[in-house]
């Protein structure tokens, strides 16, 4: 993964690193992020007409839509995804997952993107494996007694 970093606030000028794969920093940088970097310029869709709200807000409810369609238990929402993703890298990396999303402390990414329950749920699921594998062999050891 690497980095871009990405002005929050106009006045503040704070500066957060994003990480990305490698084949989204190239794409932005092939459509001009350097030339755009301190423009109010898009780089994605640069001549689309229609606000940027409106974009996020039609993507949201075709999600939504999608979501129905498939039948989910719970109506689940584009922000979801961001949780969801959230709590993959939490599982994947619980001390270093926070930088992912461009905070400085972890408490920020676990009280607002993070499913501690799912979390949990997939550390129990773990410590079943490894207990169940443990007494596989302990049992395989007996077997050939």
């Amino acid at each position: 993964m690497s980095n871009i970093e990405k002005v929050f606030g106009e006045k503040s000028k704070i500066y957060k690193k994003v990480q990305m794969t490698p084949e989204l920093e190239n794409l932005l940088r092939d459509n001009g992020y350097e030339q755009k970097q301190n423009s109010t310029e898009y780089i994605i869709a640069p001549n689309e007409t229609m606000s940027r709200k409106s974009i996020s807000e039609l993507t949201s409810e075709a999600f939504c839509l999608l979501s129905k369609k498939l039948n989910l238990p719970e109506e689940k929402k584009f922000k979801h995804l961001r949780k969801t993703y959230a709590t993959k890298c939490h599982i994947e990396d619980p001390v270093n997952f926070y930088k992912r999303f461009g905070h400085t402390n972890p408490h920020t990414t676990l009280a607002h993107y993070v499913d501690m329950i799912t979390v949990m749920e997939h550390r129990v699921k773990e410590m079943y494996k490894e207990r169940n594998i443990i007494r596989k062999k302990g049992s395989n050891k007996n077997d050939s007694n």
